[in-house]
């Protein structure tokens, strides 16, 4: 498996910690490098345009209910307390 090292620049990134207005991040399976666009040395990374977007490194919630989301709309002829 070859993994690709990436780089997301022109962003706006906030961890919680930071933000940083005009930065980018590089990374392949996980994040290597984060920083200023003043500070960006383009590499042989493939660079994606990130238009301005806001990133949040490391805030994704993967909670769910799922049960809930199957049961949407079901007609049960009882009462499921």
């Amino acid at each position: 498996m070859v993994i690709t090292v990436k780089a997301i620049k022109n962003i706006r990134i906030y961890d919680f910690e930071q933000y940083i207005e005009h930065g980018y991040i590089v990374f392949d399976k996980n994040i290597k490098e984060v920083g200023d666009m003043k500070d960006y040395t383009n590499h042989s990374y493939q660079a994606i345009d990130g238009n301005n977007a806001l990133v949040m490194p490391n805030l994704v919630n993967g909670h769910s209910h799922i049960y809930s989301t199957f049961a949407r709309g079901m007609s049960a002829p009882f009462n499921p307390s």
